[in-house]
């Protein structure tokens, strides 16, 4: 299959990675600041406050990060797969062209409607929302907030590239109450 690559794209890969440096393998989670203790959200909406709740809380994050969070108890192999994308996805939001109050009240209802219809893994696509330099993706950092506070939420992270990288992100969820 490489015979196809022609050697300027040979060349160009290579020069790409001569910087990378292999990722450590390890499950330890490093936070910035210590994590607040998770708050549940049952109100069907947020009101405009809880925005400014959302968005004070924690620490901002850019559009390239990668996102990733996870209950403790949860298996390794488990957690793997959902980074590596290898469990299927029962139901994916699209958050583009949405404000943040509108998106606000979409995560809690898709959310909702997964648990009651009893999905698993979900997908949410917030976008890496591109701004003005400086300026932090919006969208991202409220399904950031609201995943880590939302009860039903196991884990979390950026898809892979071939599924939107850092603009979306699975979603374990758990396992709702008639199971």
């Amino acid at each position: 299959m490489t015979d196809n690559i022609s050697d300027d794209d040979k060349k160009l890969f290579r020069d790409s990675l001569s910087q990378a440096s292999p990722i450590k393998k390890n499950n330890n989670v490093h936070h910035k600041a210590p994590r607040p203790k998770a708050k549940l959200v049952t109100q069907p909406e947020l009101s405009d406050d809880m925005s400014s709740y959302f968005l004070s809380e924690m620490s901002t994050v850019s559009s390239q990060e990668y996102l990733y969070f996870h209950e403790g108890g949860l298996q390794n192999k488990i957690l793997r797969q959902l980074r590596q994308n290898k469990l299927p996805i029962e139901a994916e939001l699209d958050l583009h062209g949405f404000t943040v109050a509108q998106a606000e009240k979409m995560i809690l209802q898709f959310i909702k409607q997964a648990q009651q219809e009893h999905k698993k893994v979900i997908r949410i696509i917030h976008g890496k929302g591109f701004t003005q330099a400086g300026d932090y993706p919006p969208i991202k950092n409220t399904v950031n907030r609201m995943l880590r506070h939302n009860s039903q939420v196991l884990a979390f992270c950026s898809s892979n590239e071939h599924h939107g990288g850092t603009g979306s992100v699975n979603i374990m969820l758990k396992r709702s109450s008639a199971d």
